[in-house]
């Protein structure tokens, strides 16, 4: 086959086949726009900023705990909490966001809280023993799988409340409210226990 002609060239950029095709191409700016009017989509694809929740944990925090994790966010995080001499915070499983992570059972769930308590009996001397010595004392494989169990549940969003609070745990249902709606979920404020009748 000939290789095309000056000639060829300049009646194909000259026709409406290449007008056709230049009104076709995007431009970088179109690409960029479309990107972010999916991202605005899937933002107000939750426009509450409200959620139902399962407790998996919880622990206390000092204010100064809060404000190293939480960063930028913690001057508006306190301020919503109120002043206090402790905070408590949840680690909170919510399906509407969550649900794409690997989850755990309840019993994992039972034993991750064990061993961040401190909750722990040597079933031969019946003694407390620590987290570390509770550890040292499983398999390479159980500690191995104790770590992917850790890693999961604390994969999982962080929600805040007063210490002085009534106190909840697993398995309570919670309502949670968001930080920052449109933002990653990673903590925002606890808002109460839902009894779950059965």
């Amino acid at each position: 086959m000939s290789k095309p002609t000056a000639r060829d060239l300049e009646s194909i950029n000259s026709g409406d086949s290449y007008r056709k095709e230049l009104s076709r191409m995007e431009t970088f700016a179109d690409v960029i726009k479309k990107v972010q009017e999916n991202s605005e989509k899937s933002v107000q694809k939750f426009k509450t900023k409200t959620f139902i929740g399962e407790i998996y944990s919880s622990k206390l925090y000092t204010a100064e705990e809060i404000a190293v994790l939480t960063g930028d966010a913690s001057d508006s995080i306190l301020s919503s909490l109120g002043e206090d001499s402790s905070y408590r915070g949840y680690r909170v499983y919510i399906p509407a966001k969550c649900g794409i992570y690997p989850n755990v059972t309840g019993e994992q769930i039972k034993e991750y809280n064990k061993v961040i308590a401190g909750n722990l009996i040597d079933l031969k001397t019946r003694k407390i023993i620590s987290a570390e010595d509770y550890l040292e004392s499983k398999s390479e494989e159980q500690k191995k799988e104790f770590k992917t169990i850790k890693n999961r549940i604390e994969r999982f969003p962080i929600f805040f409340q007063r210490g002085s609070e009534s106190e909840g745990s697993y398995p309570n249902y919670c309502k949670i409210e968001e930080y920052d709606a449109g933002t990653p979920l990673n903590y925002g404020i606890f808002k109460e226990i839902i009894i779950v009748e059965s």
